[in-house]
Formats: structure tokens, sequence, C-alpha cells
């Protein structure tokens, strides 16, 4: 289905690496459950290679399929791997600090879950010292 999008296959192949790489953060992130502590240098990487990097790809793709220069698409490369990380960031505090309703989703069902992200991380860290 991705090469009735794509306009040549040196896409297609950079396109199915990337898509590799966001399915190996989610499964890591599924190895990872109950497990702490977690470093905010794991969480960064684990959001990294998960979330940012899908928003990261899909900006590349746009940029690559429109016709844009490397230059160009580097830099939305980068500016969607950014918004990515943002958005996982400020979900993770959502998730922590709302409720249901707000949310639109059940709230701290990533504790329930045992994926300890940001918030947690600081808790815990304060809670030690």
């Amino acid at each position: 289905m991705l090469s009735q999008y794509a306009s040549s296959l040196t896409n297609e192949k950079i396109n199915l690496k990337r898509i590799d790489k966001i399915l190996t953060g989610e499964l890591e992130q599924l190895h990872s459950r109950f497990r702490f502590p977690v470093s905010v240098k794991e969480y960064l990487s684990r959001i990294s290679g998960k979330t940012a990097h899908l928003f990261a790809v899909s900006c590349y793709s746009g940029a690559v399929e429109s016709g844009a220069s490397v230059q160009v698409s580097t830099r939305v490369w980068n500016m969607g791997h950014y918004i990515g990380m943002a958005v996982q960031i400020m979900d993770d505090i959502l998730d922590f600090k709302s409720n249901e309703k707000m949310l639109g989703k059940q709230a701290m069902n990533d504790v329930r879950q045992g994926i300890y992200t940001l918030p947690i991380i600081y808790w815990n860290t304060k809670k030690m010292f």
C-alpha cells in the first residue's frame, strides 16, 4: 500500500526503515512495562523512537513527496521530531494531571499499564531525596 504513494523505491525503503524504528520503540516500551526506575534519558529515548519518530517520518515524507530539497526535508524532519516530543510529553502530563472528562479517556492509564512517564519519574525522584 505504501508503494502506491511513494514517488520512488528509495523513498519507500527509507520509510520502511523508519517505520521499523517506530515499531521497535513500541516494543521497547512494551518490554519495559512495570520496570522501575526509569531515567529521564530512557524516557526521552523511548518517546523519541516512538512518537517523535512517527511525527518526523510523516513530516519528512510529505516534504520529500512534494519535491522539497534535501536541506528543507531535513529541517522538516527535525521540526516533526520536536513536535512529536512535545506532543508526547504534554500527553503524559495530561494523563497524570487531568481527569477522564477533560481527556476523553481514562486518566492515569499509563501508570495502570506499567508505563512510567516523565511526571512519574520526577515524582519518584523527589520522593527519593
